[in-house]
């Protein structure tokens, strides 16, 4: 059993079940996604968490392997469930306005198990 447990996104803050909490590889998956759609400063209580993923992929003059070392730098800062390397995230431009991120990590504690999650950034 892992030390680390995340309430279900879906969680009726009223209804408290054991259903709420979530499985391991769920949590990280929810913490990485969590993670990816918050913006550094927006947490009142902890301005350092967050990514800087919007703001640089809509910059003009910024290259994708740069986002691509700050969203590691991001996860494994914020997220030391898991191991991955730079080359593990793929940023794809879908349009002007819209990027795919795919991040492919492994969590060491349930048997190096492989998994990745997509996120859709949109401006």
């Amino acid at each position: 059993m892992s030390t680390y447990k995340d309430l279900n996104a879906l969680y009726n803050s009223n209804v408290y079940n054991s259903k709420s909490v979530v499985s391991d590889l769920e949590d990280i998956k929810n913490g990485l996604m969590r993670l990816f759609t918050t913006g550094k400063g927006e947490v009142p209580y902890n301005r350092n968490y967050g990514t800087t993923l919007k703001s640089l992929l809509f910059e003009n003059n910024v290259d994708a392997s740069d986002v691509r070392m700050f969203l590691y730098m991001d996860i494994t800062s914020f997220e030391p469930r898991v191991t991955l390397n730079p080359a593990d995230i793929i940023i794809t431009k879908q349009d002007n306005n819209t990027y795919l991120v795919k991040c492919t990590f492994r969590v060491p504690g349930l048997n190096s198990v492989s998994d990745s999650i997509q996120s859709i950034i949109t401006r």
